[in-house]
């Protein structure tokens, strides 16, 4: 063998054993105020009338900031047959029941407590990787949506293209995604795929969340969408190919296509203001940090 070969193979090794116990990216924080936020949905669920519907868009936000637009939209451009479950925090349901009282009556809209006033981003990871959250989805199949995401009017595809799969979302970096793979080869994980997708403009199915929740116990290290990602495929979960999930939602990856949404944006600036000049309406205060 070569010394460069070797030289290579050792930094490997070094990278996958300090793997073991590092943090991913948007894994900070406590988990305190995610598992609190389950409690209470708990206790609602054994209170209410929990229905079925064809389909259901959520958002989990305890702030106001940008939530009002946000969730407007999406009402105005998901089908009309879309239930909205709203997880808001103590500080905020006031706001809400005031701007939505209509669609709050009519059931378009129904309020879930988390019985917080915020949460870290732990807190939220470790809250959508609870079975009591996706037990009080109301369908089996759920739009993931959070204040830095939004469609575009200009692309040829709908929500209706992407129900073949478990999970699809913006394409993270190929090179993050090569990260991840080493990570949690690290963590002793052999993840055979490189399809890692960002979970807060994201279609998946409460089946499959629910199918890994049981067969693989979240690591409080590591993002709830690339949790699912990794298992999904080991419980017969359905991901979409790269260039698929480009068709879906715009991040930082190519933008070979005129995506059906777009989820907090990284480059493409000049191009995503030809194709989807609706992205300028995303914040510019970022909304991953914690809340």
């Amino acid at each position: 063998m070569s010394k460069l070969f070797l030289i290579l193979l050792f930094i490997v090794l070094m990278v996958v054993l300090m793997c073991r116990t590092c943090v991913f990216p948007l894994a900070a924080g406590t988990v305190d105020s995610g598992l609190q936020a389950a409690e209470s949905l708990q206790a609602q669920l054994d209170t209410k009338n929990v229905l079925e519907y064809p389909l259901v868009a959520a958002i989990v936000e305890p702030r106001e900031n940008n939530l009002l637009s946000t969730l407007n939209h999406f009402i105005k451009v998901m089908p009309r047959y879309t239930h909205f479950q709203v997880y808001h925090g103590t500080n905020n349901q006031e706001v809400l029941y005031r701007n939505f009282k209509p669609y709050i009556l009519s059931g378009k809209i129904s309020l879930w407590n988390l019985g917080v006033p915020n949460l870290t981003i732990q807190g939220y990871n470790a809250l959508l990787t609870s079975k009591t959250f996706w037990n009080t989805i109301q369908s089996e199949r759920v739009l993931i949506f959070q204040t830095d995401a939004i469609t575009c009017s200009q692309s040829p595809f709908n929500i209706e293209n992407f129900v073949e799969y478990d999970f699809v979302g913006a394409p993270i970096a190929r090179y993050i995604r090569i990260l991840i793979s080493i990570m949690f080869l690290g963590k002793g994980y052999l993840t055979g795929h490189t399809r890692f997708y960002n979970g807060g403009l994201s279609y998946r199915t409460k089946s499959k969340m629910l199918a890994v929740i049981e067969e693989y116990p979240w690591d409080q290290l590591v993002p709830e969408d690339i949790w699912f990602c990794t298992f999904l495929p080991r419980v017969g979960g359905v991901l979409p190919d790269i260039k698929q999930a480009r068709k879906f939602s715009f991040e930082s990856e190519k933008l070979d296509y005129i995506p059906w949404g777009i989820h907090k944006p990284r480059k493409e600036y000049t191009q995503l203001n030809k194709v989807c000049p609706e992205f300028k309406q995303i914040p510019i205060i970022p909304s991953h940090t914690d809340y």
